[in-house]
């Protein structure tokens, strides 16, 4: 088992390393709440890579009235992602990003490596006790 671990490793890290990844925030979640009678909505981001110095929503607010909570809430979510990431149709049917958040990203490749590892023990048990009939 930790021969296979150090070989998951190996090839990860080479992997990590072959090419340079630059990094950029992944709007993952995007909800607004605002007053419709104080603040009118001409822009809204949408999921997936923001670029620099882009806005996440472009409003106008109506004479007298200032930016408060009370009349305009944002609510955004961040994930960190490769800055050449492409958005696709994922396996919940869905435009964005095919595996989810970072998280579940995590959580499948840690998983992939369990099943993988205990594929090979469970080779190595039944070369043990049948030899080579297996």
């Amino acid at each position: 088992m930790r021969f296979t671990l150090a070989l998951l490793h190996d090839l990860a890290r080479f992997d990590r390393h072959r090419t340079p990844k630059l990094l950029a925030l992944y709007l993952v979640v995007f909800r607004m709440k605002y007053d419709p009678d104080v603040v009118t909505v001409l822009h809204t981001a949408e999921e997936g890579v923001i670029q620099p110095g882009s806005a996440l929503a472009t409003v106008r607010l109506a004479d007298g009235h200032s930016l408060m909570p009370e009349v305009f809430d944002l609510d955004v979510e961040f994930d960190v992602d490769v800055e050449d990431v492409a958005t696709a149709y994922g396996p919940a049917g869905r435009h964005g990003r095919p595996w989810g958040s970072l998280a579940n990203r995590l959580r499948a490749t840690h998983k992939a490596v369990v099943e993988y590892c205990n594929g090979l023990l469970s080779i190595a048990t039944d070369y043990a006790e049948h030899g080579s009939e297996v």
